[in-house]
């Protein structure tokens, strides 16, 4: 009815009221009552549905102060807001830009711990009020206009909820005036606008959340998620995953907890001063979460994806993963291209909610390709997980500026998975500059990352000048890294003139690094990496398809470089007495010699005009084994000097026993080794200059000839005899090319048991223990052992067993390198040597040899022992203690030893009595040996003495250890000596030596000798000039001594 005023009354109870209603005119304090009305009440509401109103005298609804704003009611033009599910939205249509409050009160006006259960937000031209009901019942929703820092009152709604209605009492997170959404005018000045959800008040069921805003230029961002209770609130910055996409900013939300949270989005453009600016905020209500939402991992600048402008300031683009958020399995590959090169690093962690668990960086690596402007990141994933990717690029200014952050999400492990080969910044391929600079080309392969299931591998790279080079090749398995370097021969490719290859053995399985070592021939300093190769081989078997084990090629030295190429000898041992036939390659050179360890050179001839040189060398046998031959050459264009080429090892074999009519020459190339298999066939084959006939005689006086080759090779196939013979001498022989002269021995080969048993040949390994004759009252596992030794020999797998007698003590540890070391060769002499430890031992190395055997599954041997008895005689006797005291001084085992002197002392037993008196002199005597040998290895002065005196007592069982001692002492002293005349030296001298820029080669030496005196390496002296010698004159290091005496 217009114009008409509506009072409603809902009495509290049945009965009669008084209802008096006043008026009051416009601009009048004054109220009048202007009449009565008397309320019978035959029914009153339930109480639970007649709460009370709030007081207020006013008119609720909104009236003519709404209107007057410009505002219309949209869905609320009555005083009544009924919230459904304690939850109600109020909307008004607004014709001007008015700033708008509100709050919920419970009684009066004047309350305000009800203003968060009420927000609101403005969407083009309508503001919508979102309430929440705190609890059932009536509350009041005063609305407010704000100008100029002034709230003017507009309307009060009645808000109504019943109990069956409320469900929650959450407030909205505080945010400034209860307005969410939009922050006008930044907002839209920063050029941003909603594009996932237009409204700022989000529901969500899933626990993550999706938002997208955007933009028309590149902005800064940062942001806020609180999470908020009228009790609590927590900041969950870490719980957004924030990212810069094409016209777009992205925030993920992990919301872990139920409730309401806020999101503040602050931006600002690069550039700008001061602190970044709120431009938006959402009201999420999270319904419904699960369990590992955690927070997302900690990246540089907390924003994942591209960082930009650097990253388009560097003309960089990610080509596979444009976009942050990666799903991965096992392995991963990220690409980006780039217009000019670029030198990356990278950092990969793995996370668990949020925390850190490891630096994972050794399973993340990079390669570089296209001339250096294509780079692919490569990634193996340890376990399943999350993975956070930081990708940086450094500046001319040497700083790393972090242009890519990547998410990674691994659903399964690679397998099998261990960490890359660690690398020169993480980095595969050609090392820029200095790759230009030598103007190297990649033939064969252009991608530095190379996966086969080859034997070997073969790489050919373009050279367009002369080059000095060497490899570098390491195996690496699960951080246990091998130098295989012998592995390796890089020469020129005999087809192509301009181009040389590296040729690489690849022994097992797994990860395989090869460097190329480069430097302009003559130039100043030393050889400079070029490259590197990651070599990725899957067959564990490939390197054994050729049937022959690999032993190595010659080391390549500092000069080898352009047009050099070995033909023969191509192994890196060679045997000592034996005649090697040299032949290379070097072109430019006016000489090339052999430098054998005994100080002789051999100089070769040069036989072609193509630069090859040859000559027969003869390697010295005897105490020369470990020692080096180096082949050096003088160049036509490098004066007198001679430069390093190639350096080979002598090898210690069992050679063939030389009675004296070897001549010089003679070569032999089969067979090499001492002894000879009974009733195997032999191929004898050799080089013997001035022969007429070459024959083998057999113990059983057969003669069988050989036969010349075209070539000048003596070769023919022999039969061995039976066992029987073994033990008996095979005889090589030589009828020279005179008419006077006759048949004479030049080798002498021992014949050995063969397959089918024979005497057994019990040699030692590391120990002096021998078998005993006389087998007397053998107990039940010694004649097993016994009469089954020959089995046990050929089929043990001593792998297994030598870890276990170590730990047991039963051999030390140096006993166990060595028999490890000749496992792979001499698998036979070490089981041999174990069984010898079973008889030094006794009982206790039975049971454990039987235990390994039973662990390891060595099924037929363990089952020839298995039933073995052995008695423990458990009884504590002075007999029984007595004789273990004996049986341990017997093995001569330390830890025996004392492990039965302190039974025997528990015991009480006598320390008079000789078994005891021998067991202590036997502990010295053991400690006395191992403190000297100590004192040998440390090289310290005080050491020596010490351990020495304390050897006093032990001086003719440990003769061989003093004069051993007595040596390197003599020698620490005499270095001593010399390095304080040295340090002593006249500085006029010193002087003079500062005036050589190029010092005669006799002065050279000399301070090259002087330097390795004072502690410089032979690496440091090659690098340092002459000027930088004589500087470093008076600065020796400490460790000089220490240096010298180990060469010596």
């Amino acid at each position: 009815m217009k114009g008409a005023v509506v009072f409603t009354l809902r009495p509290p109870e049945k009965g009669k009221f008084l209802f008096e209603p006043y008026v009051g005119l416009g601009g009048s304090k004054d109220s009048f009552r202007i009449c009565e009305y008397i309320v019978v009440c035959d029914q009153a509401k339930d109480i639970t549905d007649n709460a009370p109103l709030p007081d207020y005298k006013g008119s609720w609804g909104p009236g003519k102060e709404v209107v007057s704003k410009g505002l219309t009611p949209v869905t609320h033009p009555s005083p009544y807001v009924q919230c459904e599910d304690g939850k109600a939205e109020v909307e008004f249509k607004m014709e001007q830009d008015v700033k708008l409050t509100a709050k919920l009160f419970e009684e009066t006006l004047n309350e305000s711990h009800l203003q968060r259960f009420v927000a609101h937000e403005v969407i083009d031209d309508v503001v919508k009020f979102h309430v929440v009901a705190p609890k059932d019942g009536n509350h009041g929703l005063a609305i407010y206009a704000r100008e100029d820092g002034e709230d003017t009152f507009l309307c009060n709604y009645i808000t109504q909820s019943s109990s069956d209605q409320t469900q929650s009492g959450v407030p909205f997170p505080t945010v400034t005036d209860g307005l969410y959404g939009p922050v006008v005018p930044a907002f839209s000045e920063l050029g941003l606008c909603s594009k996932s959800s237009r409204s700022a008040f989000i529901e969500c069921d899933t626990g993550e959340l999706d938002l997208r805003l955007g933009a028309d230029r590149v902005l800064f961002y940062d942001h806020d998620l609180f999470w908020e209770t009228l009790e609590e609130k927590v900041n969950l910055h870490g719980n957004v995953f924030k990212q810069i996409l094409d016209g777009e900013v992205q925030f993920w939300l992990r919301l872990p907890k139920l409730g309401k949270y806020r999101l503040a989005i602050y931006a600002k453009e690069p550039g700008q001063q001061g602190d970044m600016t709120n431009v938006i905020n959402y009201c999420i209500n999270c319904t419904g979460t699960r369990e590992g939402l955690g927070p997302f991992p900690v990246v540089n600048g907390k924003q994942w994806g591209r960082k930009l402008p650097t990253l388009t300031d560097l003309a960089l683009t990610p080509v596979s993963h444009p976009t942050a958020y990666i799903q991965a399995s096992g392995t991963l590959e990220i690409e980006f291209d780039s217009t000019e090169r670029l030198d990356y690093t990278n950092h990969l962690k793995l996370w668990k909610m949020g925390q850190q668990q490891r630096d994972v960086g050794d399973f993340a690596c990079h390669k570089i390709l296209n001339d250096g402007k294509t780079m692919v990141l490569v990634a193996k994933f340890p376990e399943a997980g999350e993975y956070s990717l930081e990708l940086y690029v450094r500046d001319a200014d040497g700083k790393d500026q972090n242009v890519m952050n990547y998410l990674i999400n691994c659903e399964q492990s690679a397998d099998p998975c261990q960490p890359f080969p660690e690398v020169m910044g993480r980095r595969w391929g050609p090392i820029y500059p200095y790759y230009n600079q030598l103007s190297i080309t990649l033939v064969s392969h252009t991608d530095p990352v190379i996966i086969t299931d080859a034997g070997d591998v073969t790489i050919a790279f373009g050279t367009a000048a002369p080059l000095w080079f060497y490899p570098e090749l390491t195996h690496h398995d699960d951080g246990k890294v091998t130098d295989l370097t012998a592995n390796a021969i890089i020469q020129d490719d005999p087809e192509n003139g301009q181009q040389i290859q590296a040729k690489l053995i690849l022994a097992n399985a797994g990860y395989y690094k090869f460097s190329l070592f480069a430097q302009v021939p003559g130039a100043n300093g030393s050889h400079q990496r070029a490259i590197s190769y990651l070599i990725h081989g899957t067959d564990a078997d490939a390197a054994g398809d050729s049937g022959t084990e690999h032993t190595g090629f010659p080391q390549f030295m500092g000069c080898w470089g352009t047009g050099c190429r070995i033909m023969e000898p191509n192994t890196r041992t060679l045997p000592g007495g034996d005649s090697q036939r040299f032949k290379l390659r070097v072109p430019g050179a006016a000489g090339v010699a052999v430098i054998l360890p005994n100080k002789k050179w051999c100089h070769l001839q040069q036989e072609e005009e193509d630069g090859t040189w040859e000559g027969d060398v003869v390697v010295p046998p005897g105490d020369y084994t470990g020692s080096e031959i180096k082949v050096v050459a003088k160049m036509k264009d490098g004066g007198d000097s001679y430069l390093p080429l190639l350096q080979y090892i002598v090898e210690s074999v069992p050679f063939p026993e030389r009675p004296g009519g070897w001549q010089q020459g003679y070569q032999l190339q089969e067979p090499l080794v001492r002894d000879l298999k009974a009733k195997e066939t032999v191929t004898f084959r050799g080089r013997f200059p001035g022969a007429a006939e070459v024959a083998v005689m057999l113990p059983t006086s057969q003669w069988i000839q050989l036969k010349k080759g075209e070539d000048g090779t003596w070769e023919g196939a022999v039969t061995m005899p039976g066992n029987k013979y073994s033990g008996d001498a095979v005889t090589l022989n030589v009828l020279p090319d005179d008419e006077e002269g006759d048949y004479t021995e030049i080798l002498r080969y021992t014949l050995q048991a063969g397959a089918d048993g024979g005497d057994d040949d019990s040699q030692n390994l590391g120990n002096d223990v021998e078998e005993e004759e006389d087998m007397g009252q053998e107990e039940e596992y010694q004649t097993i052992i016994r009469e089954n030794r020959k089995t046990f020999e050929d089929n043990m797998d001593p792998v297994k067993v030598i870890p276990k007698f170590e730990e047991e003590k039963f051999i030390d540890e140096e006993e166990a390198q060595e028999m490890t070391l000749q496992v792979p060769t001499n698998a036979n002499e070490v089981n041999k040597a174990l069984l010898n430890v079973v008889s030094r031992e006794g009982e206790e190395a039975f049971v454990v040899l039987r235990d390994v055997l039973r662990e390891t599954k060595q099924t037929v041997l363990h089952d020839i022992i298995k039933d073995v008895k052995i008695d423990v005689n458990q009884d504590n006797t002075p007999e029984v203690i007595k004789k273990k005291l004996a049986e341990a001084t017997k093995a001569r085992n330390r830890s025996r030893i004392e492990k039965a002197i302190a039974d025997y002392k528990e015991h009480g037993l006598s320390q008079t009595e000789d078994v005891y008196k021998e067991a202590t002199r036997t502990l010295r005597l053991l400690t006395a040996r191992e403190d000297l040998k100590a004192a040998i290895n440390s090289r310290q002065k005080d050491q020596l003495k010490e351990a020495m005196q304390g050897c006093s007592e032990f001086k003719d069982e440990l003769k061989k250890e003093l004069n051993e001692a007595k040596r390197v002492l003599d020698a620490v002293l005499h270095l001593e000596t010399l390095r304080h005349k040295i340090m002593a030296m006249n500085q006029a001298t010193v002087a003079e030596l500062k005036t050589y820029n190029q010092p005669p080669p006799a002065v050279n030496q000399v301070m090259m000798a002087t330097f390795l005196l004072l502690g410089n390496s032979k690496a440091q002296i090659k690098s340092m000039g002459m000027i930088e010698e004589v500087e470093q004159l008076t600065k020796p290091k400490e460790s000089a001594i220490q240096q010298l005496t180990k060469t010596r």
